[in-house]
């Protein structure tokens, strides 16, 4: 959990709250309970962020035929820009701006959500040390419930970003 006042708070559990309460994890239901996050941003200054960091993993055998995937219920449509990122140890990042898929999802419903690596990787990813797999992001009000974040291989002929 991160905003303005410390970008690295870990969280113990399902449920936490950044530091200036920009953004909070509550647990949610995707197929049964417990198994999926909420994450609300408030209306308070600034941005929050809910990421997901580990050790240094190496994706180049499969760069250009996965995607970072995930089940995503859009509860309150974004306000603002969302992002969605991956580390490769600072100042090493990629951010895709995903607000208008967000805004076009249908409310309330799940929604496989797949985003090949090569579309992270085309803005600077260093594929060979990604220690933030998933970073998402924004400055106003906006509501999510996620579950099942993966790597998954791509069908044969899916579009990607080369």
């Amino acid at each position: 959990m991160g905003d303005d006042a410390n970008w690295v708070l870990p969280a113990n559990g399902l449920s936490a709250k950044s530091q200036n309460g920009q953004v909070t994890m509550t647990p949610a239901t995707y197929k049964q309970a417990n198994d999926a996050v909420n994450l609300k941003w408030s209306r308070k200054k600034g941005k929050g962020q809910f990421a997901i960091y580990g050790n240094s993993i190496n994706l180049q055998a499969i760069e250009h035929n996965a995607a970072l995937t995930m089940e995503i219920k859009v509860i309150k449509k974004p306000k603002a820009s969302v992002t969605l990122g991956m580390d490769c140890g600072y100042p090493c990042r990629s951010e895709i701006h995903i607000h208008k898929t967000l805004r076009a999802f249908p409310k309330n419903q799940w929604q496989t959500f797949p985003i090949p690596l090569n579309c992270f990787s085309s803005k600077g990813l260093d594929v060979t040390n990604i220690n933030g797999a998933f970073i998402l992001a924004t400055e106003k009000k906006f509501e999510v419930e996620i579950a099942n974040v993966r790597m998954e291989l791509l069908p044969e002929g899916a579009p990607t970003c080369q």
